[in-house]
């Protein structure tokens, strides 16, 4: 379980495939049993992990072989959306670096799987010698239970990987005790890991982990007269950049004019969704993040906000280092829940629902390819949003398109549940957000009247359409609840995940023949039975995100009614 969620935290790629790396770890402990007549050596473990931790560390230095690399590398021949790189086909792209991308992860999966063959060879042998198999097995759950429970403690509590690799690094190293000089070995090996591990958690920028994800925090600064001025904090989200803490305080704009130009600052990113709703009275933010969508409700008047967002440490984050503090707001109620689950559970209405960006390409199950946000755009979760809506109300989406189907696909999925399209616009990124295109929705009446009155938004919307007309006659499968995959053009396998199947199999085909002897083995009913098995988890995972919330390893919610009160430690910045 740490092995899954270090790894897809530090290499994006297996945001997209989380169970792969499941799969290696069983392959590894399956190998492992074949092999268990066999003499175990741990000490290949220890210098796998060794070797992983290192080759992460060095990062760029590695230049083309950085494991950082690997999700640009794959994205060519990809017939869905990888994060910061678009669905791309074979013209005009580099074969050799999806090569290279697949070689990578070759050797990635060859590390899991070396890692675990002497933890299978221990675990058949001692199945083997035991004189009631099935009691021994029994053991076994209880031991598997027990470090999930670990697991969920080191979640929780937000525990970084240096002391993952330190309490369980010193753990194993009885398992070398057998020889001095290999205890030895093991030990220098661990804390070799550990000084890697919390040189870069204790680098000039502040990096926790969250229940869900890996958070760094970078303070920002803008040029102003050539003086770099600071500005708000940026957050890294698993090593990408995710979201900005942007500083619209009252103090910062008086002093900084230059910088918030009158006819520019009311249409920018967080403000642009109050020229839509003139007197926004009960207002609600799904996907929250640190609180720049919150700050905007209440700079623009809102009387009361109801603030979604999935990740406690998120919250945190903005309470303790938003300039505005929103958080802190009596106006402002905190719900630490999933989007599409709060929407569910509610019974309040909304003058305007406002969804950020909520976007998770970074982030899906550890057991399945389900992402935290896909059930929130589908045309079942926007009729439960438009069910919020009272009789004057709007829907504002903003949302980073990274290819024309996606917004496409937004603007059919509204048009058909509000039955008028949306009002589009291009939103420009800038220090004061991301941007993207947003989507104005819900009473027809109140969005054409903002539009009449303020001429500089109409100019906003009519000098979009450029970017925009294709989209209504675009040809794409709608998501629902029965097929919420967002980021897929259309309803097939990806093309890359073919690939990654055929590795599997040439993978497990050289495995199983190096450890037997021979090419299949007749016992075809447990293949079939574990293939079933397989499916059979992975439909109950899918359907158990949608009806508790995204994310099934460590779901934390809260009294939502109340402010989200936290202790919080010095910030080393």
């Amino acid at each position: 379980m740490l092995l899954i969620r270090w790894l897809s935290s530090e290499i994006r790629i297996f945001a997209y495939f989380h169970n792969l790396i499941l799969l290696f770890c069983f392959f590894g402990i399956g190998l492992g049993c074949a092999l268990a007549d066999k003499k175990s050596y741990f000490m290949i473990s220890f210098a796998v992990l060794s070797l992983l931790v290192s080759v992460l560390s060095l990062g760029p230095l590695l230049g083309l072989f950085s494991f950082q690399k690997i999700s640009s590398y794959l994205s060519y021949g990809s017939n869905f959306v990888v994060w910061y790189n678009s669905a791309q086909g074979w013209a005009g792209t580099s074969l050799l670096s999806f090569l290279l991308g697949l070689g990578l992860l070759l050797f990635c999966m060859l590390c899991i799987t070396l890692f675990f063959v002497p933890f299978g060879q221990r675990i058949g042998r001692l199945l083997n010698e035991h004189n009631r198999p099935l009691s021994g097995y029994f053991v076994n759950l209880l031991g598997s239970l027990f470090g999930i429970l670990l697991f969920f403690g080191v979640s929780y509590f937000s525990l970084p990987p240096y002391l993952w690799f330190a309490l369980g690094g010193i753990g194993l190293v009885p398992l070398l005790f057998e020889r001095r000089w290999q205890a030895l070995i093991g030990v220098a090996l661990v804390f070799g890991c550990v000084f890697l591990l919390f040189k870069d958690y204790h680098s000039k920028n502040w990096t926790l982990w969250s229940p869900y994800q890996k958070l760094t925090i970078i303070p920002r600064a803008v040029e102003v007269n050539n003086r770099s001025v600071p500005d708000g904090y940026v957050i890294w989200v698993n090593s990408v950049r995710y979201m900005m803490i942007t500083d619209y305080s009252a103090q910062f704009k008086q002093r900084y004019p230059i910088l918030f130009p009158r006819d520019i600052v009311p249409y920018d990113h967080y403000n642009i969704a109050y020229r839509f709703m003139k007197e926004p009275g009960d207002v609600l933010i799904l996907g929250a993040g640190a609180g720049n969508d919150t700050a905007g409700a209440l700079r623009n008047g809102a009387r009361s906000v109801d603030a979604v967002e999935l990740d406690p440490k998120i919250i945190e984050i903005g309470e303790r280092l938003h300039p505005e503090a929103p958080y802190k707001s009596p106006r402002v109620h905190v719900a630490v829940d999933d989007a599409r689950s709060f929407i569910r559970k509610t019974s309040h209405r909304y003058d305007l629902v406002v969804l950020g960006l909520l976007d998770s390409h970074a982030l899906s199950s550890s057991y399945s390819n389900v992402r935290l946000d896909n059930y929130v755009y589908t045309l079942e979760s926007f009729r439960e949003i438009k069910r919020l809506l009272k009789p004057n109300g709007v829907v504002v989406l903003v949302f980073a398109v990274a290819d024309e189907f996606i917004g496409a696909r937004f603007q059919q999925l509204l048009t058909q549940v509000f039955e008028h399209p949306p009002v589009e616009f291009q939103v420009h990124s800038g220090f004061r957000g991301w941007g993207g295109y947003g989507f104005v929705t819900g009473n027809e009446k109140v969005i054409k009247e903002s539009l009449s009155r303020d001429p500089h938004l109409q100019s906003i919307v009519q000098g979009s359409q450029g970017f925009l007309h294709s989209w209504s006659s675009y040809k794409i499968d709608l998501t629902t609840d029965d097929w919420p995959y967002l980021y897929l053009r259309d309803k097939t396998i990806p093309n890359l995940y073919y690939f990654v199947f055929f590795l599997l199999a040439l993978f497990s085909y050289i495995g199983i023949k190096k450890v037997t002897g021979k090419t299949y083995q007749n016992e075809w009913h447990f293949l079939f039975l574990g293939a079933g098995f397989l499916l059979l988890e992975v439909q109950s995972i899918s359907k158990s995100a949608l009806l508790f919330g995204g994310d099934l390893d460590c779901q934390c919610t809260g009294d939502w009614r109340h402010s989200h009160d936290v202790a919080f430690g010095e910030l080393p910045l």
